[in-house]
């Protein structure tokens, strides 16, 4: 080995003079690897390396001509100290030399050296750098002579990796006769040994640059790019690979590699990149070929350091073989981690330092981080790793202040090195710590701005400084988007959220919330904004949602402030749009995402080779790009008069190309602009340029990773709990025992949002905390501080039963029952009906039947028959109703076949059956048609409606005796009416010509001034009601409605005793407006009878309940207008007939299938009985089951089934 530079040589750069040739054979074991060049064997001034001459140990530096100094890291040298004096007479002064600039070829170090060398050796890495012919332009007249080039072919190596495959394949009575005869040899005639070959090759194609760059390359290719003449990866490999087992060629490879990197030479740009993949593919810096740890990072170092200084045209030609196709990842991933070991080596060695800010004066962080962006460009175009691959995690162990002071650098554009510069190497935690610190920043400059107008001024209102929302659970997305729209100066500021009408402070939990469950309605695709795929589950802008740019606007204002406030957000968006957020261009791949089925059949149509046909037949394609807006397929041409143009097999990649830019960006334009208007001007500052879409995508949704209960537990801290007290195990074992989808809502009733941070469970603190003794309490939930409060429950069932039943309380928002309508209503409106069925049936038992008696006796008593009749059926079937008990479904547990998934139920997201924990429901099973009635506070089976005349819930077990009843009053107020309605129309004219032509009327009202005193309403009403008591008054003086008396003796003022006349039935005889009242409303009810009969028999004969008609009707205005209120589609598991136990999937089904209609007189019958007399009885159950579905359905749900499978 060759020795280092004198220790008595100046630090600074000095020029190296060429060595003449020595005439030592070089210590080659192969004659071919000698060259005729003065850079090869003992003519090569490549210090350190393995082809310097032996004498090189003994020789002395090169003289030093002149000081030079050096800029940056470089240090100038101390002056030499002064001779001492002599008696002898000092020699003639040397001229002065003249001193240029250079820059290192390897670290970039601006260096001092004489002008007229050729080249100059670097201070810092030690690294010489030869000038080209263009670098010496006026400055050395002759440069170092440039070696003769002895290329090696890809056909040698081919040849050589064929004869040591073939020597592996030899029998062993072969290689013993082979091993037998090379015997008989003299070394010197071993030049058909592979093994001599393999040191020939590698001494001859790393002897020296000239020689590496042409060597390699392959003899011929179909492809005229430059970049198909550069050598090929598995060429370079399989040398590699034969190197790696031999320890000869293994260390003649390792020292020629240093001594290129140690001196290129002068022709180290004059490439098209070939020795450049050469050496980036040549694996010596891998710990299996270089064992020793220093070693292997110097040879890192160099390497890193000319790639990072060399143009940009190589630089161009590495990314594009590393970006190659067919480049394999695993290949792309070694580099990546090689290189990101190397900075973590160089940012740990300044965090052990005193300044941490020292990293950004070392050239091997500036190199590393040089050549890691050139990895990731390469990545760009290919996709094959993960961009978290390029974090070099270490960087954040720089701590905060550093990461901030790296920022703001970043900021000033001193034009000094910053991390901030390669945001790919920062990892997802230090990009978040960079985003919260900007937004602060940016919070903290508008508030301050507030406060110093509000003491500039005078106002007896000053202004806020957060941004308060005030909005109502039942008008969410109203209240959110007004209030957003009137305080657009004051997004900025920090946000609160607080809700109408309930308790609590925000302190993060309350504005998590708000986010989660305004983000939910808002994506919704009922609302018409975003249009959903069935397939992929996510949501893009809709093409056909024109002139809704406002609210574009505000929905990219929503996003903005998540990301603003720190808040994660369950918006299905794709890739996409984060994409066109961060500038990224589009492909097919963002197209699968958004139009799966679609990018299949455009991939199908790339893919075609003309196998059936000719592209135009087959595919029948034009150069037009359709869309569906509100049921109507809209065409728009991807070129000038592109209906006339056929898709080709020459032009169908511009018809892709076009067609993936007109759906994801050309039909959406004037919506994406909006959004991203809104999403800008709330997150404008420069810490978002950091994030590259997917980590954007991560930052604004969260990690959808699955929940990892054990390391949710690892993270969780407790006050008040020791960590392995039986509830808190009771606990753990809960959370592990719920499904994916209760687990996530487990951790929303913690957190307010059912999605990890970005940076996974990691960046998620829990707490548990100790309310006191056991109780039967239901715990509590701090979101604002991630904290779960649990009492000391005694059993394990008990903690998951009360834990299970606040999480899906909390789910609900349950609203107080008194504060609904139907509360009171329920309780206002039986007691009316008591008051006005006592007060008629009096009217019925003490006037009409003895009026009828007297007249017709046959039919008084048939009259009276059928009112008690009918009144008695009437209150078994009201009483049916109105008793049916408040407790909770007796199964709660699905029945066997829905538990082994064997028939068709209603199901979650994962395929679990629905359960509901709401009031005292504690996880009942939910049916089909079970519905939670939130007036009653809980599930009733077949649920159609709650009817606030009987003050209870109409559903299975109900619906025939509430038809009945129905059905019984309207009879019964109908009969009950017949005698009514003749008397009270002669007692309506009576009154109408009372009050239009008696005197008194008219001096009382008419004429007054009082008539005119309420309005045109006040005054007819107020001459209606005047018109009974006149009436009344002189009731006896006018013929009676009804002429039957008696006399009866009264006293009058004077004590003294008379007879007189009464009318035997008074509230017949005269008009009165309480029976005015009671006809009125006894109509009334009649008719609100038999239209609600009409109703349910309707809905019965169709298989379908209230509710689903009320859900059919809201589906269809969302797929007309694009406007509604919540998804109101139904969730089915259905199992594949012959496919095994639980094989299955879960299909969406829209409200309007008929899933139970099974004909309309099945279905009658089913209701009501099967025979007539049946249908009359209310206490015959009915038949109807969630079980017995439509055959016809089925069949077709289980299409579906099988088409999604």
């Amino acid at each position: 080995m060759s020795s280092l530079p004198s220790p008595n040589s100046p630090p600074a750069a000095y020029p190296p003079v060429p060595v003449v040739a020595s005439t030592l054979p070089r210590p080659s074991p192969s004659p071919s690897a000698a060259s005729s060049n003065p850079w090869a064997a003992g003519g090569s001034f490549y210090l350190g390396g393995s082809g310097a001459p032996a004498s090189m140990a003994t020789r002395k530096a090169p003289p030093f001509k002149g000081r030079s100094s050096m800029h940056r890291s470089a240090t100038a040298p101390s002056p030499r100290p002064a001779p001492p004096p002599s008696s002898t007479p000092s020699p003639k002064p040397s001229p002065p030399v003249l001193l240029t600039e250079g820059v290192c070829c390897c670290c970039g170090t601006t260096l001092r050296y004489p002008r007229a060398s050729p080249s100059f050796r670097c201070t810092v890495c030690d690294t010489v750098t030869d000038l080209d012919d263009k670098a010496r332009k006026g400055k050395a007249r002759e440069g170092t002579p440039v070696p003769d080039a002895t290329p090696v072919t890809e056909a040698q190596v081919l040849d050589l990796v064929r004869r040591f495959a073939e020597r592996r394949t030899e029998t062993d009575a072969e290689l013993a006769h082979r091993l037998g005869a090379l015997e008989l040899e003299s070394p010197s005639s071993s030049d058909d040994d592979p093994e001599d070959t393999l040191l020939a090759l590698v001494a001859t194609a790393f002897d020296n640059l000239p020689s590496l760059e042409g060597s390699f390359r392959p003899a011929q290719s179909s492809s005229s790019a430059p970049s198909a003449r550069l050598p090929r990866r598995e060429t370079l490999a399989a040398l590699y690979d034969l190197a790696r087992v031999r320890p000869a060629a293994l260390n003649l490879l390792r020292g020629q590699v240093d001594a290129l990197l140690r001196r290129p030479g002068p022709t180290l740009l004059a490439s098209d990149g070939a020795w450049l993949v050469a050496l980036f593919e040549c694996p010596v810096c891998l710990p299996a070929y270089t064992p020793d740890p220093e070693e292997r990072r110097k040879l890192l170092s160099r390497l890193i350091g000319i790639a990072s200084n060399l143009p940009n045209s190589l630089h161009h030609a590495l990314v594009t073989h590393l970006s190659s196709p067919t480049y394999p990842r695993h290949a792309l991933l070694e580099k990546v981690e090689l290189v990101c070991s190397f900075l973590s080596h160089r940012i740990g060695a300044c965090i052990d330092s005193d300044d941490l800010g020292s990293y950004a004066d070392d050239w091997r962080v500036r190199s590393g981080a040089r050549v890691g962006s050139l990895l990731f460009a390469a990545n760009q175009q290919t996709r094959q790793i993960p961009p978290s691959a390029f974090y070099v995690t270490l960087i954040d162990s720089l701590g905060e202040q550093a990461l901030l002071q790296d920022f703001e650098m970043w900021e000033s554009q001193s034009g000094h090195f910053s991390l901030c510069q390669y945001p790919f190497l920062l990892s997802l935690g230090a990009k978040l710590t960079l985003l919260a610190f900007d937004g602060e920043r940016q919070m903290l400059d508008r508030a301050s701005e507030t406060y110093r107008t509000n003491l500039a001024s005078s106002l007896p209102d000053p202004e806020s400084p957060l941004l308060v929302l005030r909005v109502r659970r039942t008008h969410l997305v109203a209240d959110s988007l007004r209030q957003i729209s009137l305080n657009r100066l004051n997004l900025k500021k920090p946000l609160r959220v607080k809700w109408e009408d309930e308790e609590g402070i925000d302190a993060g939990g309350l504005r998590k919330e708000w986010f989660l469950l305004l983000c939910r309605q808002l994506f919704d695709p009922q609302f018409g904004m975003f249009v959903s795929d069935d397939e992929s589950n996510l949501c893009y802008l809709n093409p056909g949602s024109l002139g809704m740019e406002d609210d574009f606007w505000l929905v990219g204002v929503v996003v903005g402030l998540a990301v603003y406030n720190a808040a994660t957000l369950d918006v299905p968006l794709p890739l996409a749009i984060y994409k066109k957020l961060s500038f990224e261009s589009l492909g097919l791949a963002d197209l699968a995402q958004v139009q799966p089925s679609l990018t299949r059949g455009l991939r199908q149509l790339l893919e075609y080779d003309g196998a059936e046909g000719s592209v135009e037949d087959v595919f029948c394609r034009s150069f037009v790009g359709t869309y569906e807006a509100w049921g109507e397929q809209v065409e728009e041409e991807l070129v000038e008069g592109g209906r006339e143009v056929a898709v080709t097999e020459e032009n169908r990649k511009d018809y892709v190309r076009l067609l993936v830019d007109f759906l994801l960006s050309k039909s959406v334009s004037s919506q994406f602009d909006a959004f991203a208007e809104g999403f800008h001007e709330v997150c404008a500052g420069n810490a978002l340029s950091l994030f590259k879409a997917r980590e954007l995508e991560l930052v604004v949704r969260g990690s959808t990773e699955a929940l990892d209960v054990d390391a949710l537990r690892g993270v969780t801290v407790y006050e008040g709990f020791a960590p392995d007290e039986p509830t808190v195990e009771a606990f753990w074992e809960t959370f592990h025992a719920l499904s994916p989808t209760q687990q996530r809502r487990l951790l929303a009733f913690i957190t307010a949002s059912d999605r990890l941070p970005a940076t996974g469970t990691a960046g998620l603190t829990l707490k548990l905390q100790c309310l006191g003794e056991d109780c039967d309490r239901l715990p509590q939930s701090h979101t604002c501080f991630n904290t779960l409060a649990l009492w000391r429950y005694g059993t394990r069932s008990k903690v998951e039963r009360l834990v299970v039943r606040a999480m899906e309380d909390r789910q609900c928002v349950p609203t107080s029952r008194w504060r609904r309508p139907n509360f009171w209503l329920g309780k206002a409106i039986p007691l009316l009906l008591l008051v006005f069925a006592v007060r008629g049936y009096s009217l019925v038992v003490l006037e009409i039947i003895p009026f009828l008696w007297r007249r017709r006796p046959a039919i008084a008593a048939l009259y009276a028959t059928a009112v008690h009749v009918l009144l008695l059926l009437t209150g078994v079937s009201y009483f049916s109703v109105y008793f049916l008990p408040l407790a909770p479904p007796r199964e709660r547990e699905p029945p066997a076949e829905v538990r082994d998934k064997r028939v068709i139920f209603a199901c979650d997201e994962s395929g679990s059956p629905l359960r509901c924990y709401r009031d005292s429901c504690s996880g009942a099973w939910q049916s089909l048609r079970t519905r939670h009635c939130r007036d009653c506070g809980v599930c009733r089976p077949q649920f159609d409606h709650h009817c606030s005349f009987v003050n209870n819930c109409v559903c299975g077990p109900t619906l025939k005796p509430f038809a009945c009843f129905l059905a019984y009053a309207a009879a019964l107020l109908l009969v009950a009416l017949v005698p009514f309605a003749p008397l009270q129309w002669r007692a309506c004219q009576a009154v109408v010509r009372e009050m239009w032509w008696s005197d008194e009327m008219r001096d009382a009202w008419w004429s007054g001034w009082r008539g005119w005193i309420g309005g045109p309403v006040y005054r007819y009403s107020g001459a209606l009601l005047l018109a009974y008591r006149q009436c009344q008054r002189t009731a006896l003086e006018r013929p009676l409605l009804v002429p039957d008396t008696r006399v009866v003796t009264v006293r009058n003022h004077e004590g003294n005793t008379e007879t007189r006349e009464v009318p035997l039935y008074p509230h017949l005889a005269t008009p009165t407006l309480s029976m005015l009242f009671v006809t009125f409303f006894a109509t009334l009810i009649s008719i609100i009878a038999v239209v609600m009969l009409y109703v349910v028999m309707r809905n019965a004969r169709r298989g379908m309940t209230s509710v689903q008609g009320e859900r059919i009707k809201l589906h269809s205005a969302t797929s007309t207008t694009g406007t509604g209120t919540y998804d109101a589609r139904t969730r089915l598991w259905v199992p594949l007939p012959g496919a095994g136990a639980g094989a299955g999937t879960v299909v969406l089904i829209d409200p309007d299938v008929p899933l139970f209609d099974l004909g309309a007189e099945e279905n009658s019958k089913r209701l009501m009985g099967s025979e007539w007399w049946q249908w009359a009885i209310p206490w015959v159950p009915s038949r109807v089951s969630d079980q017995e579905l439509n055959p016809d359905v089925v069949k077709e749900l289980e299409a579906r089934a099988r088409k999604q499978l």
